[in-house]
């Protein structure tokens, strides 16, 4: 294989990890990382820290980079990044002992953890959805030369993992993905030579992703996607999406209306009084180097600005001590504006929990929440104050980081605690 050097190699590929990352891991439970000093390595688009002490590997080769602990020959434990096409050539050496699902900096992985066969040690592989720009899957690899060794370096190795981040690494749009075979025989049975996408749409602007989908059309979201738009879709009209091979970039895209090709197709319904009304967009690859995936994002919503969705008459049934959950949700926001804050002020309040898990500042809670198809929404629990006396609340919402795209408040309420 040629990664390592021969008197390391066949341990070390017993632990093999591939993946495709750009954020922080959430693995199991282990100890938090020793304190220690730590350096930025880079790796392609990927970064990460590794500690200071740790000694490099690597050698010639522009697709693994190697860290080890201990010694040379028989190192205590390894980190390793690899970029790989034959995910089988390292995972035949691992006796897999338990496997899951797992986030690396925001995009999906799996986690396999095991022993090599035959043997002795312990090994983590994560393996990321996130593929790279020239083909090829990222591995990150954590092997152990023993049970001691997993248990010393263990937080080590989950402290690299969570720093890892991808450079330049944009945000997959948050609708659904479509993909639409190269094949042009399968057009060729269908009227028009179209595919109908599996949704149909609302009147609206949307955005137009296109982006390749590899040779069985199963790689979505697309590593990578040009956006084309926004186009207006009104209900009751079909419209076609033509995906043409790029010169000199990801692809090309016609859009067209009502045109010669969607003839033998019905109207959708417009819309009446009790029928919802509704456009079809139909799509062809013309591309004919592989499959490729489409979808459509809305620009902004119906009413056009974004609104917060919170029920403030549940604040004049709190009593003193009583145990109460707020939820709030924030819609039609703008498609660019990807996280939002939400800022609990909580006067003689106390969380005890909230979902997703967020930070308090004196009586403030702050919770950090991604945007899926132009909404987010969270809650909290809170305890009240144990004896009843006047209090105030507010809850703002704000894009994050802060650029004023959204701003959105319940202004303070003043309630009595009963």
């Amino acid at each position: 294989m040629g990664y390592l050097p021969k008197r390391t190699r066949s341990a070390f590929l017993r632990f093999f990890w591939i993946a495709a990352i750009s954020a922080a891991l959430i693995l199991a439970v282990s100890h938090p990382a020793e304190s220690q000093s730590w350096v930025k390595k880079t790796f392609g688009r990927l970064t990460f820290e590794v500690p200071a002490d740790w000694k490099d590997m690597s050698i010639e080769v522009a697709t693994q980079k190697i860290w080890y602990t201990g010694d040379r020959d028989a190192p205590d434990a390894i980190f390793s990044v690899v970029q790989t096409v034959d995910l089988n050539e390292i995972m035949g050496g691992l006796k897999v002992e338990s496997k899951r699902t797992a986030t690396v900096g925001g995009k999906s992985a799996v986690c396999y953890t095991g022993s090599p066969k035959e043997e002795m040690g312990k090994g983590i592989l994560i393996v990321l959805d996130e593929k790279e720009p020239g083909g090829g899957t990222l591995a990150l690899i954590g092997s152990f030369l023993n049970e001691a060794a997993w248990n010393q370096h263990r937080s080590v190795f989950d402290h690299i993992v969570g720093s890892a981040k991808f450079q330049g690494a944009a945000t997959p749009p948050s609708c659904v993905w479509d993909s639409f075979t190269n094949d042009p025989r399968q057009f060729a049975t269908q009227p028009g030579g179209v595919f109908p996408m599996r949704r149909n749409y609302t009147t609206g602007q949307y955005l137009v992703h296109v982006g390749p989908a590899g040779k069985n059309g199963l790689a979505i979201p697309p590593a990578i996607w040009r956006t084309f738009g926004p186009f207006e879709v009104t209900a009751g009209n079909k419209y076609a999406a033509i995906i043409q091979k790029g010169l000199g970039t990801v692809c090309e895209l016609m859009w067209e209306k009502n045109s010669a090709r969607l003839q033998m197709y019905s109207n959708p319904p417009a819309g009446s009084p009790g029928l919802a009304g509704y456009a079809v967009v139909y799509v062809r690859n013309d591309s004919n180097d592989q499959w490729y995936a489409l979808c459509l994002e809305p620009v902004g919503a119906p009413g056009g600005k974004p609104e917060l969705h919170f029920d403030a008459s549940l604040l004049q049934t709190i009593k003193a001590g009583g145990t109460y959950t707020f939820k709030a949700r924030a819609s039609h926001i703008p498609p660019d504006v990807k996280r939002l804050k939400f800022s609990w002020y909580l006067h003689l309040n106390e969380c005890l929990s909230s979902n997703p898990p967020g930070n308090k500042v004196n009586f403030w809670y702050f919770q950090f929440i991604d945007v899926r198809n132009g909404e987010a929404e969270c809650s909290i629990v809170i305890r009240a104050e144990a004896r009843k006396k006047e209090s105030t609340f507010s809850l703002l919402v704000q894009d994050e980081p802060y650029t004023q795209k959204v701003f959105l408040s319940t202004r303070t309420i003043t309630y009595q605690i009963q």
